[in-house]
């Protein structure tokens, strides 16, 4: 497992990874492995959500959870970590860091 704390996907086109010592911004069009960790967060989605697949940043707290957030407060959703396909977010974490 990747070691980072904190991964953000904002709409406007970057990814911030965050870890104990480092923070690392890169523009999201680079990362080959972004929309299989995008599609996957989303395919969690509840089904009484009415979001669509547009956000305004996706979060993903390492051991914790995740939230898509799209501007209405409405259809915000959290994805527990245990939910999530850890392997897709290492193949982006280590990604990102070898950007």
């Amino acid at each position: 497992m990747e070691n980072y704390n904190t991964l953000l996907i904002f709409g406007y086109g970057q990814t911030q990874l965050i870890t104990d010592t480092d923070s690392k911004i890169v523009n999201s069009d680079e990362l080959l492995s972004l929309n299989a960790v995008i599609n996957d967060i989303y395919s969690k989605k509840p089904l009484e959500n009415n979001s669509q697949q547009d956000y305004i940043r996706i979060a993903i707290y390492n051991n914790d959870f995740s939230d898509w957030v799209n501007g209405n407060p409405n259809d915000y959703f959290k994805v527990p970590y245990d939910e999530l396909n850890k392997a897709l977010i290492d193949s982006l974490v280590l990604e990102i860091k070898n950007i």
